[in-house]
């Protein structure tokens, strides 16, 4: 069965984890790393259609992207 969305629920690892699913299941013939920014990766535009993504994160507020671990 395949799905017409993509559906995370979870953290932003898992979000982002769907993104990148969501890329390489709309152009399969790509390399993931056509995508990614310079100097890694090539970073080529999206130029295929992605599947509508709904994102559920499940949690609220915790500002973990502003710790000084994470910048």
């Amino acid at each position: 069965m395949t799905s017409k969305y993509m559906r995370p629920w979870g953290v932003g690892s898992v979000m982002d984890t769907c993104k990148v699913a969501n890329l390489c299941l709309s152009d399969p013939e790509a390399d993931f790393l056509d995508y990614v920014d310079p100097p890694i990766g090539l970073k080529k535009p999206v130029t295929k259609a992605l599947r509508p993504l709904v994102a559920v994160p499940t949690t609220s507020g915790t500002g973990s992207e502003i710790t000084g671990v994470s910048s």
